[in-house]
């Protein structure tokens, strides 16, 4: 009994849905010109929207680590800041991330080049915003707050990943 109690309420939605359907189509057919054409402007923005996720995802790093990795500049005073985001984006925890930079960084008017390491403790899930302060050299040292980075590489549990940010020259 209860399976035909079960699909007889089914059966009331889904003929009031169509009620609902029908009343709203009617009250859309008295509408003005004007209401009907912003009606229609938003519902080709929204579609357009909804197509372009489907069709043009955003883009996904392919990598071991399953990690997003992006490097910029913030306008900082007279000189720029230079930022690592990493993004976690694994189904597991990184209990120990080595973040390794290499780049070249000016000090005393002149060039330095390195590689900065750093340890970082990641969630699933979670993406962070790194800075100079949070690296060092084998001496110690920070680079300056506008390096620049060639290289990061990511070492989580023995499994290690580098992103090359060098511009490549065709050949």
């Amino acid at each position: 009994m209860a399976g035909a109690e079960f699909k007889e309420k089914l059966l009331d939605l889904r003929d009031n849905l169509q009620e609902q359907a029908r009343r709203f189509y009617e009250d859309f057919k008295e509408q003005t010109v004007f209401f009907k054409a912003k009606a229609g402007v938003i519902a080709g923005y929204i579609l357009v929207v909804v197509l372009s996720v489907i069709v043009l995802p955003p883009p996904v790093e392919k990598n071991p680590l399953d990690a997003r990795i992006k490097v910029g500049k913030i306008s900082f005073g007279s000189r720029e800041k230079t930022f690592i985001e990493i993004g976690n984006d694994s189904k597991s925890m990184w209990e120990s991330a080595s973040i390794t930079i290499t780049g070249v960084c000016e000090r005393n008017g002149q060039p330095v080049r390195g590689p900065w390491t750093g340890n970082e403790r990641f969630r699933k899930g979670e993406r962070k915003t790194l800075f100079a302060d949070n690296f060092k050299d084998k001496v110690g040292f920070r680079p300056e707050i506008d390096f620049t980075v060639e290289t990061v590489t990511l070492e989580v549990e023995g499994v290690s990943w580098t992103k090359d940010l060098r511009k490549k020259t065709p050949p």
